[in-house]
């Protein structure tokens, strides 16, 4: 039975129906030895999962993005401190289970209100290219002081850049940064 988790099965009928109940296959707590299981994409809709959380999985090498992409009601994947994984980087993964699923779905990168955020990370623009990336968004990053403009114009498939309240930023200028991404 690959749903509810046997992990949960093993934790008695109340541990299943939080499972049912909460949309989420939560395999985090994996063992170090235990390989991430195979996923059903059409059972994990059935069961109208909305978060696959991965996290801590130690064996996990690349993210099964042809299941995962199949299943319509998720909308969040959990990746932290999976420390095999090489792609997405660890400072998406960082991010939260909404903006990695966003990214790898919708082609938007929210990295809005990032407190510290001064330069945007390495490895950013390499990996909006790769995924064909629409919209990247670093609004309310107020401590962001630069932005690789010509780097960022190299990401063809980019259409929308917010950076609107980002105090620190002396480029673009504040009327552009202020349109929130659309065209001045």
């Amino acid at each position: 039975l690959p749903w509810p988790p046997q992990r949960a099965v093993q934790l008695g009928g109340k541990r299943v129906m939080e499972h049912l109940r909460a949309g989420v296959w939560d395999l985090s707590e994996l063992g170090a030895d235990e390989e991430v299981p195979p996923m059903d994409p059409e059972l994990l809709m059935k069961a109208r999962v909305s978060t696959i959380d991965l996290s801590n999985s130690q064996k996990l090498w690349r993210l099964p993005m042809d299941q995962l992409s199949q299943i319509s009601t998720l909308t969040s994947l959990e990746i932290r401190n999976c420390s095999h994984l090489n792609h997405p980087p660890k400072w998406l993964a960082d991010r939260g289970g909404l903006v990695v699923w966003g990214l790898f779905s919708g082609k938007r990168l929210d990295l809005s209100n990032w407190l510290g955020l001064e330069l945007l990370p390495d490895g950013l623009v390499a990996l909006m290219n790769r995924i064909k990336g629409k919209e990247l968004d670093v609004s309310g990053c107020k401590s962001l002081r630069q932005m690789p403009c010509e780097d960022i114009a190299g990401i063809s498939t980019l259409t929308s850049l917010n950076c609107s309240d980002c105090e620190s930023l002396s480029w673009p200028p504040p009327a552009v940064r202020e349109s929130g991404g659309k065209s001045t």
